[in-house]
């Protein structure tokens, strides 16, 4: 199933659109509360009531992830790096490092770039995994442009990494594209 939320907030249109498969019930009740308390939020702020960073705040709050939550579908993890890649005007790479248990370790923006690019180092990526003593990662970037298909790039820098994490021993669960209206997993895709 697949939800769309938007969020119109007085003469700025921000909109934060989710694609999220639910695998079930218990987990589309729990985000439709979510999205109530947003669009509650969202009213309270056309009212005057909130500002434009109180809101954005709260959106961070609730979907960045935090040491020691657990992390078992890629949707988290897309919501997570949502929040953490919102700027839109300049790409950025960053990563979750989690524990042998799927526990959230660390999560950080690693790299940031230009408008179309932003220079991966795996080397880096994989020196930063071995100090947090992570056992698996889960790599993300935003496309400004809006567009979460991969790119040649995108898919050449996967590779890399996944070959980097074998070698180190190193799981690596997922790289996930963000945009303004979406999402892309490619271990949703079946392409890692």
């Amino acid at each position: 199933m697949n939800t769309l939320v938007t969020l119109v907030l007085a003469g700025t249109t921000l909109t934060l659109v989710f694609y999220i498969i639910y695998s079930n019930m218990s987990e589309m009740v729990a985000f439709r509360k979510q999205v109530k308390r947003a669009l509650y939020e969202t009213q309270a702020r056309l009212s005057g009531n909130v500002s434009d960073d109180e809101l954005l705040q709260k959106f961070s709050e609730r979907f960045t992830l935090t040491p020691g939550e657990i992390v078992s579908k890629s949707s988290q993890a897309a919501h997570h790096f949502i929040s953490l890649l919102n700027d839109l005007s300049k790409e950025k790479f960053g990563a979750i490092y989690l524990n042998a248990n799927n526990a959230v370790l660390h999560s950080e923006v690693l790299f940031e770039g230009s408008l179309t690019t932003s220079a991966i180092y795996p080397r880096e990526l994989i020196k930063r995994a071995l100090e947090l003593n992570a056992a698996t990662i889960i790599i993300g970037h935003n496309h400004p442009s809006g567009s979460v298909y991969p790119s040649r790039e995108d898919l050449k820098v996967t590779q890399i990494i996944r070959q980097a994490c074998m070698t180190m021993e190193i799981k690596f669960h997922d790289h996930i594209i963000v945009g303004n209206s979406s999402w892309f997993s490619f271990q949703n895709a079946m392409m890692l």
